[in-house]
């Protein structure tokens, strides 16, 4: 689903970001995909903070 959309939508994306940033993307959707097809994904969240801004 993800990668068919994209792949649809390709022109649009490259011009975006460029041809490299498009092929990592979409090999990247292409591994998140199977995962999931597999039950094999593991979601983390992850709450990054900058303590140094909260001081100012």
């Amino acid at each position: 689903m993800w990668c068919q959309r994209l792949h649809e939508l390709k022109d649009d994306a490259v011009r975006l970001v460029g041809e490299e940033a498009f092929r990592l993307y979409q090999l990247y959707l292409a591994g998140c995909s199977l995962a999931f097809q597999n039950g094999g994904a593991r979601l983390y969240q992850v709450l990054a903070a900058n303590r140094w801004l909260e001081r100012t």
